[in-house]
């Protein structure tokens, strides 16, 4: 490929999603005016920029790393430019295979703070030197992290976060961030309510239904979902500490953490406390995958145990056994519903999703219909919603909006309504201005002041003369935080106010776009639109909410757009 066609990339990555350390954007811009200096007759378009944010560096299982090494194998980039050599890997080995494929497509690679020549064997070899040094702070780090851990599980005390139903934090009384579980008994009752129901029942599906029609709901006071409850009951930190539970934990492979050295780990675990948890879970990037019980620390918390050893580890195996013959092989879509996500229960407010029926309607379209969640799970006991002809509903939906769009005035004038609302920038900089004269008034008094102070005796004077100093100080400061505010306000508006253009644009449009378009382009192109549609089954009505207008749009179906199978 010739070089004019070759890409040059920027490569930028941060492990969390913080305002600590050098942000991605600083990071891109530190590269760019690198790769400039080293080839000024680049053009902007030639360079493509890879972001991972939330990725940490022990591997190269970076989605924007993956893409850029394809590009890499394809040999089609002219060089690599990064921040720094951790930015790429903290693996040697990743970083070893990565210097092959950019030496066998003949690709440069350039560090902003490790100015290392990897054309020459000393540059080469001080760059492997940087790299086994980043892994060994890898390493380093994760180390400490199991010490603290470590550490943590030796005081049995609950490290934060959102407690689990059944129990609250309070503070130990040793320091200010020791914690320990307390019980809440009438969540203790909920407890061992739903394992008692699960052994009865032996099932996900079958416990939520009897949760939904006995009001049974979550610490947040939301119905239980099959999720909620397998969390539940998998939870150890229900579980009693005895020789039993043990026994299990050993059998797993859990590294199992003596809290008291003053006994023995038999003593310790004598069920009157119940178990914790340390490293169940594992980050990566911004998303959190359980670990295998190998790298779990179990201990004996400071908490009381809810629910037995036996009784919840017979919980154990049947969520094993389930789990085992719950694997479903992907289904395809197997309706047209562009309602899905959009339509509510008018009654309940909860979602309502299609479900397929085997029949062939008379235009030859296969049959399905919307149901509400909460009626079809609690069996009517928390919603008495009917169901409706998802067919019908959909044309009937769809027929509405094109209508609407076909004479969109109404909408229209409540969108640019809405932007009369909002302030011109005019306002904006004569309000800037206004604070900026005010700060540049306000440090010429505290100058005065100063100087002032200079020839005073008086330690009284001196005194007025410096809280003076400090009102006008305070002052200042919160004509800064008010410039701020209405810096951000300027950009949130110029963004909204972009927002309704688009939309203002889309809406007349929208029938063009819709006539053509296929399932999928009709879904997106009906959720840029449409904010929320909710139906009615008592009324038989359907309200369809515009984005940015205050004025639904409602419709009415007959008796036959109802169907019961």
């Amino acid at each position: 490929m010739n070089t004019e066609e070759k890409t040059y990339a920027i490569y930028s990555r941060k492990s969390k999603y913080t305002g600590v350390g050098e942000s991605i954007q600083n990071q891109i811009d530190s590269s760019k005016r690198l790769l400039l200096a080293k080839y000024p007759s680049v053009d902007e378009k030639q360079i493509m920029i890879f972001e991972d944010e939330g990725f940490s560096g022990g591997n190269t299982k970076r989605p924007a790393f993956q893409q850029m090494l394809r590009l890499l194998e394809e040999d089609r980039l002219q060089c690599i430019v990064a921040y720094r050599l951790d930015r790429i890997s903290r693996s040697v080995i990743d970083f070893v295979d990565l210097l092959k494929i950019i030496d066998a497509h003949h690709t440069a690679l350039h560090l902003v703070n490790d100015n290392y020549d990897i054309d020459s064997y000393t540059g080469r070899s001080m760059l492997m030197i940087a790299s086994i040094f980043a892994e060994m702070e890898r390493n380093i780090i994760r180390e400490r992290i199991t010490d603290n851990l470590l550490g943590l599980a030796k005081t049995g005390r609950w490290l934060g976060g959102t407690t689990p139903t059944g129990y609250c934090s309070v503070d130990t009384g040793k320091d200010n961030h020791a914690k320990m579980l307390q019980l809440i008994p009438a969540e203790a009752d909920t407890i061992k309510l739903i394992f008692t129901k699960y052994l009865e029942l032996q099932s996900l599906t079958g416990l939520e239904t009897y949760c939904l029609q006995h009001a049974i709901n979550t610490k947040t006071n939301k119905p239980h979902t099959r999720l909620s409850l397998q969390n539940i009951l998998s939870n150890p930190v229900y579980c009693a500490a005895d020789q039993q539970a043990k026994k299990y934990f050993e059998s797993l492979g859990c590294t199992i953490y003596n809290t008291d050295e003053s006994r023995t780990l038999d003593d310790i675990f004598d069920g009157q406390h119940a178990m914790l948890i340390y490293r169940k879970l594992n980050e990566n990037g911004t998303t959190y995958q359980a670990n295998s019980p190998e790298e779990w620390i179990v201990t004996v918390g400071k908490h009381v145990p809810i629910i037995s050893s036996t009784q919840w580890i017979e919980v154990q195996s049947i969520l094993k056994r389930n789990s085992s013959k719950s694997y479903r092989q992907p289904r395809k879509r197997s309706t047209t519903a562009l309602l899905s996500s959009l339509l509510h229960c008018a009654h309940c407010g909860g979602y309502m999703r299609p479900q397929t029926s085997k029949r062939i309607n008379k235009q030859g379209e296969l049959s399905y219909r919307y149901l509400c969640e909460l009626a079809h799970k609690s069996k009517k006991e928390r919603c008495s919603c009917i169901s409706v002809n998802g067919n019908v509903l959909d044309k009937v939906v769809m027929h509405e909006i094109i209508q609407m769009s076909s004479e969109p005035q109404i909408v229209l004038n409540d969108l640019q309504l809405l932007q009369q609302s909002y302030q011109s920038s005019n306002d904006f900089l004569s309000k800037i201005k206004e604070i900026e004269s005010d700060n540049t008034k306000l440090g010429k008094e505290v100058k005065k002041l100063i100087a002032n102070m200079a020839m005073v005796d008086d330690a009284d004077i001196v005194k007025e003369i410096t809280q003076a100093i400090a009102e006008r100080k305070q002052s200042i400061e919160a004509n800064n935080a008010r410039l701020v505010e209405i810096n951000a306000l300027i950009s949130t508006q110029d963004e909204e106010t972009k927002a309704i253009d688009e939309l203002i644009q889309y809406l007349t449009e929208f029938p063009a776009i819709f006539k053509d378009a296929n399932f999928d382009q009709k879904r997106a192109a009906l959720r840029k639109i449409v904010h929320s549609v909710y139906y009615d089954s008592d009324k038989k009505q359907v309200t369809i909410n515009l984005i940015g207008s205050n004025n639904p749009i409602n419709v009415y179906l007959d008796d036959e757009s109802r169907m019961r199978f």
